[in-house]
């Protein structure tokens, strides 16, 4: 609803590889670019720059929804359009919308497609990064590019041309949402048509059921019926679980035990599908390797941790408190190679307390201990993390 920022370097690429195709020049990319990220994160807007950009270089472009189309009927109208021979840009958006049998139609017909002709350039949008794991003369001419949340400068161009008239909330529509432009627009035209003040505190919860409604039941959500058993249980889990930064399968069944008993499951070993079965329905949960663990999308994370600090600040603050002790008993547990990624998460969760009188003696008391027990290196993670 604001005006399009913070993606020049996505079409940075973009209007080279167009300019190489014009110029009868080998790509500076790869054959196919795939953007990838979650609903509302901006993909859309992204191929509509796309297309403009082919229309202002008067390049041929094809634009389809994948829903919307077959495999035979991308390779027909590809075709007729190269027939041409003239540079050809397609388009493809919701990539992964269809089924493993039919994206293995597409994967066949866009091999011989990128490999029969090279005037042609393909865009690719997906919620999660599709690999053309089946095809792998596919995979090697694909480039992944990860669309992220708007940064706070380009958050507050962003809000300063929606309406000028909230630009005095720029700042708490940043600090809620985190740059994800769905959210900021659920955000924003809540407070410009409803007249809401997200400095009161009734006002406050109002925005937040709004954003949840939008973002989160009506959008992510949206495949599960609303006001079911099975939406309040994803509500749940997934409010529970966005606390912790990144989590392991310990760290899931404790919180989940301890804080949602009625979704426990049966033994440790059936938490091991819990995060797969999650992304079968909302395709969040990513593992991270820096982190050691699961984390949930950032965008989506803030979503619920700004849902459960609002609605319930008695259930934040003691799954944060237990947080606390949880890290700081791994990182005096476990070896050195470990601790600094437990030392952090308990720094980050005591930063989160309400009472902070203390945190300068504490800080001190785990600091001396850290460089006591462990090696330079191990204190320079550290330092370089905070």
């Amino acid at each position: 609803m604001g005006k399009f920022v913070n993606r020049e370097a996505e079409l940075s690429l973009i209007d080279d590889a167009v300019r190489a195709l014009q110029e009868g020049q080998l790509l500076p990319v790869a054959s196919i670019v795939e953007f990838y990220g979650i609903n509302g994160i901006g993909k859309t807007a992204l191929l509509e720059q796309v297309e403009e950009t082919c229309r202002t270089r008067q390049v041929l472009c094809e634009r389809k929804d994948i829903g919307e189309i077959n495999a035979q009927y991308l390779a027909e109208t590809t075709q007729k359009l190269l027939a041409a021979e003239r540079p050809v840009v397609v388009i493809l958006d919701s990539f992964d919308a269809n089924s493993g049998k039919e994206l293995g139609e597409f994967e066949l017909q866009l091999r011989d497609l990128i490999f029969a002709y090279s005037n042609l350039f393909i865009v690719i949008a997906s919620k999660s990064a599709y690999h053309f794991e089946n095809t792998r003369s596919v995979a090697r001419k694909l480039a992944l590019y990860p669309l992220k949340p708007l940064s706070r400068e380009d958050c507050f161009d962003y809000i300063d041309n929606f309406n000028q008239a909230i630009a005095s909330f720029r700042d708490m529509i940043y600090e809620w949402t985190q740059g994800y432009p769905l959210a900021m627009d659920v955000m924003a035209d809540a407070i410009l048509t409803q007249q809401l003040d997200p400095r009161i505190p009734q006002d406050q919860k109002t925005l937040v059921t709004m954003i949840t409604d939008k973002v989160i039941n009506e959008n992510l959500l949206a495949s599960i019926q609303s006001n079911s058993d099975e939406l309040k249980r994803f509500q749940k889990l997934l409010s529970i679980l966005a606390l912790p930064r990144s989590f392991n399968l310990v760290v899931m069944q404790e919180l989940i035990e301890r804080y949602a008993p009625e979704y426990a499951l049966g033994s440790s070993l059936a938490y091991i599908t819990q995060p797969n079965d999650i992304n079968k329905v909302i395709d969040i949960i990513n593992w991270d390797m820096r982190q050691s663990g699961y984390c949930i999308d950032a965008s989506v994370r803030n979503i619920f941790l700004l849902k459960l600090r609002v609605e319930d600040p008695q259930l934040y603050t003691e799954i944060n408190e237990h947080l606390v002790e949880m890290n700081r008993g791994f990182a005096l547990e476990v070896p050195s190679s470990d601790r600094v990624r437990y030392l952090r998460e308990y720094l980050y969760h005591l930063a989160r307390r309400e009472e902070t009188t203390m945190h300068q003696e504490m800080l001190e008391v785990e600091l001396e201990q850290l460089v006591k027990k462990d090696s330079a290196d191990q204190f320079l993670r550290l330092y370089e993390d905070l």
